[in-house]
Order: structure tokens, then sequence, then C-alpha cells
């Protein structure tokens, strides 16, 4: 009787920890990136993106990363870089501060921080224009006399939802 229900507990030990290994390795590949980054030679950066995303050059100089799978609207743009000689980040800051109250948005939170080891700042505020209920990220990153503007964007009810793959896109930032 006894090693009956040694082996019984040994099969359900098993069954459990096999189950637990295929649940982990779903859970980890729904966020996967690309292995070989997006780079933009003619701007100087590159980024990793969703496994599966589509990339849309725009004549802007705007390089958007779209999940056409997704019902929500949901994308990651890179916007191009902008070249500043003195107070770089600071203008970029209070230019966008103004940008985001002209509109009606409403900001979240804001605040400094970093990308990939670079002196960045973040808004992330609400857009809700009566079309759309939007939430945006925006984050400019300064580097060698300019800054880059990321942009997440989503609306609202799928925010938290997509926010860590966002980041993990983000955080692949790099500046050629």
């Amino acid at each position: 009787m006894k090693k009956k229900l040694k082996l019984n507990v040994i099969f359900w030990i098993t069954i459990i920890v096999i189950a637990s290994y295929i649940i982990f390795a779903l859970i980890a590949n729904i966020d996967e990136l690309e292995k070989d980054p997006y780079t933009n030679t003619e701007q100087g950066w590159s980024i990793k993106y969703p496994l599966g995303w589509k990339i849309i050059e725009i004549e802007t100089g705007d390089v958007d990363f779209i999940d056409e799978s997704s019902e929500n609207i949901l994308y990651i743009r890179v916007e191009p870089p902008k070249e500043f000689t003195s107070n770089i980040l600071n203008e970029e800051i209070e230019k966008w501060r103004e940008i985001i109250k002209d509109n009606n948005y409403v900001i979240t939170s804001e605040g400094n921080r970093l990308v990939n080891n670079m002196n960045s700042y973040e808004f992330i505020y609400k857009n809700e224009d009566g079309q759309y209920s939007l939430k945006e990220k925006r984050i400019l990153i300064e580097k060698d006399g300019r800054v880059f503007n990321i942009v997440y964007i989503v609306e609202i009810n799928s925010y938290d939802e997509y926010d860590s793959l966002a980041e993990k896109c983000i955080n692949t930032f790099t500046i050629l």
C-alpha cells in the first residue's frame, strides 16, 4: 500500500511539474520580441518589437509598430529625433506639456526615468476626444544633442494589459 501511495504521489508531482513548465513556456512566449531589432540608420536608432507586429514607415519619419491582430488600437511609435543646442530635454518637456494641455488631455503621471541607461522624461496621459478613449505613454530620450520621442498608444481599458510588453520594447531602444 505504501509503495502504491508513493508512486501515486510521484506521478502527481511529475504531472504538476510538467504542466507548470508548459504554462510557464506559453506565458513567456506571449511577450516575445523579434530576435533582430528594427534599425533606422538614417535617424540613428534601433528597437526590438513584438513578434508578428507590422512595421509602418511614415513619410514624416515616424515608424509605427502595430499589432494588427488586436481588435484594440495598439501601437508603439518612434518619432524622428529633434536636434537642439541647449536645454535640450527641458525644451521638449515644456513643449509637450503645452501640447497635452492645449488638447485637453489629462496627465496621470510624469517624471524622470531611464531608458536603457539614457536620461529620459515620461508623460502618461489620457486622450478622450469622443471618438476614442486612449491612454498614451510618451517618453522623451535625450542623447548626443538630440531628443528621441517614443509613444505607446492603446485604448484606455487595455493600457495595463499591454504596458509590460510596451516597456520591454521601449527598454531595448538604442541610439546608434
